[in-house]
């Protein structure tokens, strides 16, 4: 028996290593890149510093919109589903043009293109521009971009755009304009360009330096200084630069790229170590397989459709946090100052509010190792700044979003043992973090909205809006005094539970207690005779006229992204004591499935905090992501099935709208993941992931080299969607969540439907 159980499981074995070589093959990399979604199509490493990309549109986030049919050219940085846009560093474009001389002025250089000629895996990207004729490759190091150009008609001149003036929300227009302060180019040898671009926009100081090498000589080139166009100049330092660099006709042109946000000789030696030759088509395929690694991380048994909507969630998962630092250990930090990473590499374009939800605790049990160095780095940023990160981009704090989303990422990693190491640092950080008003800023709200929003009051002003002060003094935050007041108390309340539990594990009795009384105080802003949580002022007064319909007004209102009824049920860390304020089981299950079947009115669709309706439930924001998996704790699972199915079927497609909302940096992507494998993290730091659904027939979460979960999910009929019965190694469980311990532990788990 024993040597047929070894013999089973190397055949399971086998099975999911020939399964992970095909993995990419799944992946649609068009799958949200029109609409909400906000997703690239173009090469990129996991968790990589360079995402080489095509940009058609530079007022959309990532650059690139699928319903376009102009590429303005392929620039080098891009931001992966957020809801606001910067990089667009270091554009190029391919010039294959009759024009014999650029003397006068640079031409339109950007081309019409067709869907039938663009392709795109995971590490690899291809275009035919019809405009110049040229077919466009690109692939990726993790710190080097590598473009490979085939001119397929012959002309007289033949070469590369560069542009440093390009930027996505490069307009002044723009809500957050991206404004070149200062860039160089460098023209070394007749293979190499250097240089950098400075430039401030959604990252208040983004340095970004560069090493270009071509494998063909330089022929010669022109410089666009701002509207002046140069020859025979070496170097040039000014605001806006462009170049023009014609080569030998030959048909065929490479480049590689490798950039830093520290220095020139540091992307030069970025280069130097990643890219070694110019084998095209050896890193196109390292690419991939460093793809199919990672995505081989989960392997499921299910519909092709199913395959390709989860491995592109997954992949979508792995684009951020992205690597700042070079292979020196070399980055740049908030305080504007080169730093050395000594324990780990360390990233940057922390969306945190967003990815603490399912983000991190995905990462916790397929990536844990990944998940410690993003820790590692959430702490050197401490160190180097004075506090956690809230929103970091290329090593800039840019203060978006509310609470302290780091807190419950690094309390989740300490308590599941992720990272135990210099605990005095981690206590510090989150006990600095929690208690501590943060007067300095880097970040200049008034040059960056045009105007101070009402109830920002003096700290918020400089970026700080987590007044402790204030809810030490009133109980809760008064929003008179600070806009998003509510949204802000919940989430610190959350926070303050997190501290809490690492205080316990540290035996910190007072600490503990501290936190412990304060991550309730989203008790006194519950209103019960309307059984909302409703903003309250100074007075002690309820601020009137109160609408739980109304989706916030980033301006002036109580809640962000989101309106009060969605966020009346964000309490993760205490939802038995919610049910109770509520009114019991009975009450909370009406209101939950008020949210479901009331509709918004009119006035409020269309709305950052509602898309992806049904009902009130707006999945296309985070706010509401847990929602559906609390009907488990009124012994409702049943309707939390209901639920998720309703969500996974009517929330993701293929499509390149397929996503109703923006992705957020992979947590869009990592509710589907979670919820496809049947469980959720409801509080993303209890180790505790609750039951929902699922359509697959088979499922294997390799945890390490010699642990791995099998899950069968056991129907009678397809249509069967309520799981009744839950036996892990042999052994039923009784409750309707797994621990993070028995995932990481591995084995069998099965799951019985009905």
């Amino acid at each position: 028996m024993k040597i047929k159980s070894i013999i089973i499981l190397l055949l399971i074995n086998i099975y999911s290593y020939s399964q992970s070589d095909k993995l990419t093959k799944y992946v649609n990399l068009f799958t949200g890149t029109t609409d909400e979604g906000n997703l690239f199509p173009g090469s990129t490493l996991p968790f990589g510093m360079v995402q080489l990309s095509p940009d058609t549109d530079i007022s959309k986030p990532s650059g690139y919109n699928f319903k376009d049919s102009v590429i303005l050219g392929f620039s080098h940085t891009h931001l992966s589903g957020t809801g606001l846009g910067d990089f667009g560093d270091i554009l190029m474009m391919p010039i294959n043009s009759n024009i014999n001389n650029f003397n006068s002025k640079f031409p339109d250089l950007k081309s019409k293109f067709n869907h039938k000629n663009e392709k795109a895996n995971p590490g690899f990207y291809e275009v035919i521009l019809d405009n110049c004729k040229t077919k466009v490759n690109l692939t990726s190091t993790e710190r080097c971009g590598f473009q490979k150009y085939n001119y397929l008609q012959k002309s007289n001149s033949q070469g590369v755009f560069i542009d440093l003036v390009h930027s996505i929300y490069g307009s002044k227009s723009a809500w957050m304009p991206d404004i070149v302060r200062n860039c160089q180019l460098n023209f070394e040898d007749k293979y190499t360009i250097s240089g950098y671009k400075k430039s401030s926009g959604w990252a208040s100081q983004q340095n970004i330096y560069f090493v270009i090498k071509f494998n063909q000589p330089i022929l010669k080139y022109y410089i666009k200084n701002n509207n002046k166009i140069i020859i025979n100049t070496k170097t040039i330092t000014d605001s806006l630069l462009q170049t023009v660099v014609l080569f030998k006709s030959n048909n065929e042109l490479k480049i590689k790229t490798g950039i830093s946000s520290s220095s020139v000789e540091n992307a030069r030696q970025n280069l130097k170590v990643e890219i070694i030759d110019w084998d095209f088509e050896n890193y196109k395929n390292k690419a991939s397989n460093t793809w199919n690694n990672h995505l081989g991380k989960i392997i499921i048994e299910t519909d092709e459709k199913s395959k390709e909507l989860f491995y592109t969630s997954l992949y979508h998962t792995l684009i951020a946090p992205n690597l700042l630092s070079d292979v020196n250990g070399k980055y740049s930090c908030s305080d504007f100052k080169v730093h050395s990473s000594t324990k780990t590499n360390h990233y940057s374009t922390f969306s945190l509010w967003d990815t603490f939800r399912a983000v991190h605790p995905l990462y916790s049990i397929i990536l844990p190792n990944k998940n410690y160095e993003f820790v590692q780095s959430m702490l050197q940023h401490f160190e180097n700044f004075g506090r956690l990160p809230i929103w970091t981009l290329w090593g800039n704090e840019n203060y978006c979003m509310t609470g302290n989303p780091a807190i419950p990422v690094i309390a989740d990693a300490f308590l599941k043992g992720n990272i135990s190491s210099d605990t005095n640092l981690i206590w510090r950080s989150l006990y600095e973090s929690s208690t501590k008003l943060f007067p300095r800023t880097t970040f200049d709200i008034k040059q960056n909205y045009g105007f101070i929003p009402n109830y920002w009051g003096e700290y918020g002003c400089r970026g700080d809006r987590n007044r402790f002060d204030l809810i030490d003094k009133y109980g809760y935050l008064p929003h008179d005094s600070i806009r998003e007041s509510v949204t802000q108390l919940l989430e610190l309340s959350y926070n303050d539970w997190c501290v809490a539990q690492v205080a316990l594990k540290l035996n910190k009795t007072k600490e503990y207690n501290f936190f412990d009384n304060r991550c309730q105080s989203y008790k006194n802003i519950f209103d019960k005779e309307t059984q909302f949580m409703r903003p309250k002022l100074a007075n002690g007064k309820w601020q009137t006229p109160f609408n739980p319909y109304s989706v916030s007004d980033w301006k002036t209102s109580a809640f962000v992204e989101g309106n009060s009824f969605q966020y009346s049920f964000f309490v993760p860390h205490q939802i038995d004591t919610l049910i109770k304020l509520v009114g019991g089981k009975d009450k909370f299950e009406t209101k939950l499935d008020s949210l479901f079947l009331k509709q918004l009115p009119d006035s409020e669709k269309n709305h950052i905090g509602s898309l992806g309706n049904l009902g009130i439930y707006a999945h296309g924001n985070e706010p509401s992501h847990h929602i559906a998996y609390l009907y488990n704790f009124i012994n409702k699972p049943e309707k939390t099935a209901e639920k998720i199915n309703l969500i996974m079927n009517s929330q993701y497609t293929l499509k390149p709208s397929g996503l109703s909302g923006n992705d957020d940096c992979g947590q869009m992507s990592a509710w589907y993941i979670f919820s496809a494998l049947g469980f959720y993290p409801v509080n993303p730091a209890d180790g505790k992931y609750y039951f929902g659904t699922s359509n697959l027939k088979s499922a294997q979460i390799i945890i390490n080299s010699s642990k791995k979960l099998n899950i069968n999910y056991i129907k009678t009929t397809e249509n069967q969607s309520s799981i009744y019965k839950i036996v892990l190694n042999n052994k039923e469980i009784t409750q309707n969540y797994i621990t993070h311990s028995e995932i990481s532990n591995g084995g069998i788990l099965n799951l019985y439907f009905k």
